[in-house]
């Protein structure tokens, strides 16, 4: 599984501190991230719940989506095995559900309503929501170099403390070059681990839209089953490796 497009899309997206923030002089950026990735190191496997919306009212294209993701292994730039299981809420249309994973030798995308599974190698099999999946899943996470293209950015700066559902935070952002946007990241104070990222992105229309994402129950190398990545075709499904719409 391609994580370079999916990061690169994440560049490509921006986030803004949170109103109120309180700032501290003393506080770096680059010790922050240093901090994250020490909290982060070693990681093989994460699971955590999230959910994501607009950054603001304004954003209101952006759809709402809640659930969990499982990601483990990273190697040359792939992220090796996935699950993902989200409701999915786009403005004026009804919710639906959006599963997928990879079991690091295929990679498969439930069609609930028509009760399919798309399942192939390529991860292009999952069609239009080969984005949209690469998109929610916070792929660093079990990287190696869990902030790489971040450190890249044109500038980072300390954005402030603030709280992050009771959790006070400390937030960076990158800014992207050429007006794409940015990204913020916001750490826990008392662990250093991630609990929301923002992201501030130009659209193909030409305007900035915002969304943010919030990090729930974040395990790191949790007890798993030996077949959570496993395609298992539910009964009346059908398996095809036909390429989803």
């Amino acid at each position: 599984m391609n994580c370079i497009a999916w990061i690169a899309l994440l560049f490509g997206t921006a986030p803004a501190q949170g109103n109120g923030a309180e700032f501290s002089a003393a506080l770096e950026p680059a010790e922050i991230i240093k901090k994250a990735e020490a909290a982060l190191k070693d990681t093989q496997t994460v699971r955590y719940r999230f959910e994501q919306r607009g950054r603001t009212p304004e954003d209101d294209q952006v759809p709402r989506v809640d659930g969990e993701v499982i990601l483990s292994g990273y190697r040359n730039f792939l992220v090796e095995k996935f699950r993902l299981d989200v409701k999915v809420r786009p403005p004026d249309k009804e919710e639906s559900v959006l599963k997928a994973g990879a079991d690091g030798s295929i990679v498969y995308l439930f069609d609930v309503p028509n009760k399919k599974v798309y399942a192939d190698m390529d991860p292009a099999v999952m069609g239009s929501q080969y984005k949209v999946i690469g998109d929610l899943m916070l792929a660093g996470l079990v990287s190696p170099d869990p902030f790489e293209y971040e450190k890249k950015a044109e500038k980072i700066e300390y954005r402030g403390r603030v709280p992050v559902e009771k959790e006070e935070c400390d937030s960076v952002g990158f800014v992207i070059g050429g007006g794409w946007g940015e990204i913020v990241w916001f750490f826990g104070k008392k662990d250093s681990l991630p609990r929301r990222v923002d992201w501030v992105f130009k659209t193909p229309e030409g305007k900035m839209e915002g969304k943010s994402t919030v990090i729930r129950d974040l395990q790191r190398n949790p007890s798993l089953p030996p077949d959570v990545f496993k395609l298992v075709v539910p009964e009346g499904f059908t398996r095809t490796d036909d390429f989803a719409p």
